[in-house]
């Protein structure tokens, strides 16, 4: 009888070792992937020419680093596997995605063939728009935060930034959100869509002046031509008046 008893708690202990082991495993197994992909992500960012490091956002473990070149007018995603630059004017639109809910967007008031992309994309040009699909009732777990960029570009249409993955960072399918590393993640994601809410309203604002700029060149010109008329006498004192008044109407 005791030798059964010593046997079982021996039988426990092993057990117990057992488990340890293989714990501590995947701890060092977890850390010596990070540190890989921390070393790729550094090997990618010494690769991207002309690139000069303004924002810089590093993801959970290394997930990936989203790079913000305030000189060059860019802002790159690099992941282990990948890496994409993005110039300021290409970039349409972004979403915050929460279980593959957009929960926020803002959308560029720049227009393509005659129609305003914000209009298209979410009820009004540059707007930012909560609850746009999905429950609207409040979570209290979630599965993954994403930030989704919409690109001018054929090839390359759109770039997404994990920021948070229940199933790869923590083996789960989903958590609470008041899990330490999903707040984490729902931190980087906002401040994210928060820096490329601002490129796009730069760009927006550069491109109105820009617009302003050439139409008050345009009328100046036709002032001009409209003076010569009047001048060689093809225009009347009260004709060029009227086209004067027409142009700056």
């Amino acid at each position: 009888m005791l030798l059964s008893i010593l046997l079982i708690n021996t039988m426990w202990w092993v057990i117990l070792f057992a488990v340890i082991i293989l714990f501590v495993g995947i701890i060092r197994h977890e850390n010596q992937k990070a540190r890989e992909r921390s070393d790729r992500l550094k090997q990618k960012l010494s690769e991207l020419p002309d690139f000069q490091v303004s924002t810089r956002i590093n993801g959970i473990n290394d997930f990936y680093s989203f790079i913000v070149d305030e000189a060059n007018r860019k802002v790159a995603l690099i992941t282990p596997a990948s890496k994409n630059v993005i110039n300021f004017s290409d970039i349409i639109a972004v979403e915050l995605i929460e279980n593959d809910n957009i929960i926020q967007q803002k959308s560029t008031s720049r227009s393509v063939g005659g129609a305003l992309i914000g209009a298209v994309l979410a009820g009004g040009a540059g707007a930012i728009v909560g609850g746009l699909s999905g429950n609207s009732v409040q979570k209290t777990k979630v599965s993954s935060v994403k930030v989704k960029m919409l690109i001018r570009n054929i090839e390359l249409t759109s770039v997404t930034v994990e920021c948070f993955n229940a199933q790869s960072m923590l083996f789960k399918k989903e958590v609470e959100t008041s899990n330490g590393l999903y707040e984490l993640g729902k931190k980087n994601a906002v401040t994210i869509k928060d820096l490329i809410s601002v490129i796009i309203d730069r760009v927006d604002s550069e491109n109105a002046l820009k617009h302003d700029q050439k139409k008050n060149t345009s009328i100046s010109d036709e002032l001009h031509k409209l003076n010569e008329l009047k001048q060689k006498g093809v225009l009347t004192e009260n004709e060029f008046i009227i086209q004067k008044n027409r142009l700056l109407q």
